[in-house]
């Protein structure tokens, strides 16, 4: 197929909210990744990209305004309860943006989108770069949940470092 400098559909990538073609373009000498809104019309949503959709919507809509709040201990002074309170968010923001990969077992995934297309092979679904920066967010959310959750001990521990920095100080002078 030769159109315009496209010469061959290398193969087309579904994601949640958009999907794309590649192809081979003649003047670039090279493959092109082209991407669209638009998912054509004979391709459904299941009820699991539906749901994917949905996690990742809530990751965002909730884990924005508690990293916001959590930004403000920068500032401010928060209570030990404030903090355990914005771990136990980060923990469901973790939850949520894990669960974006529910979308694995759509139909998507299994099924040939394109039976009339003669010459194309359907492959399953597949962790692409999306996918791998989603596991990363995930591992990273969790982290931060972690990290909040001890994050008033801090303190604490800044404060017997000094102790023990000042010991150290007073028995090298003291020689």
């Amino acid at each position: 197929m030769t159109m315009g400098g496209i010469e061959d559909v290398a193969g087309v990538t579904f994601g949640l909210y958009s999907y794309g073609i590649e192809y081979y373009h003649g003047d670039v000498d090279g493959y092109v990744l082209q991407c669209s809104q638009t998912i054509p019309f004979d391709v459904k949503n299941d009820v699991y990209i539906k749901m994917a959709r949905a996690f990742s919507a809530l990751a965002f809509v909730v884990g924005f305004p508690v990293i916001c709040f959590l930004g403000l201990a920068n500032c401010c002074r928060i209570r030990r309860k404030w903090f355990r309170r914005i771990a136990v968010a980060i923990f469901f923001v973790t939850f949520s943006q894990s669960m974006i990969f529910i979308f694995l077992l759509s139909d998507r995934c299994y099924q040939d989108l394109f039976p009339n297309l003669s010459g194309v092979d359907s492959q399953p679904c597949r962790l692409d770069n999306g996918s791998k920066m989603s596991v990363a967010s995930s591992v990273m959310w969790f982290l931060a949940a972690v990290f909040t959750t001890y994050i008033d001990r801090a303190s604490i521990v800044e404060g017997q470092m000094k102790m023990l920095s000042m010991h150290v100080t007073n028995r090298i002078n003291d020689q």
